[in-house]
């Protein structure tokens, strides 16, 4: 039996308590962990690596009040109506590889640069888009607008 998940992953998905096996290519006789003459032989600490604290990105986000947060129930009954914009602050290359479906990226580096009234543009855009009152009815369409990081 040894060797039997050489070069594999198995994979657990609870949700419909299921198995699955990938292949992983083998290692490179060059590579600086698993070579033949591995440079990086202990964990490297994240934060002195990184140079930034493990906890956030963004050490002068002041964190939000728990009467300002909203549960994930919250955001999907939001969601649910079409009338809540959600701006989604993360980079671009976190929001490529994950977002919420209605969700629009405007990165927060672009509200703190040069950019800043070109986003501020765009989010007054976004609203306005939602924020009109329909035929027959004067109240404003625009229910919430969520932004997330």
């Amino acid at each position: 039996m040894p060797g039997v998940l050489k070069q594999k992953l198995l994979l657990f998905d609870a949700d419909s308590t299921t198995f699955r096996s990938i292949s992983l290519r083998p290692s490179r006789p060059d590579c600086a962990v698993c070579g033949a003459n591995p440079q990086i032989t202990n964990l490297i600490d994240y934060e002195e690596f990184c140079g930034a604290r493990a906890t956030d990105k963004d050490s002068g986000i002041d964190w939000l009040k728990p009467e300002q947060r909203i549960t994930p129930a919250q955001l999907k009954d939001a969601l649910s109506d079409n009338n809540t914009v959600v701006i989604d602050v993360r980079s671009k290359e976190e929001f490529d590889m994950c977002s919420l479906s209605k969700s629009v990226n405007i990165p927060w580096t672009e509200f703190t640069s040069a950019e800043k009234e070109n986003a501020l543009r765009k989010v007054k855009s976004l609203i306005s888009e939602k924020h009109h009152p329909t035929k027959g009815n004067s109240k404003p369409i625009l229910d919430n607008c969520i932004c997330l990081k």
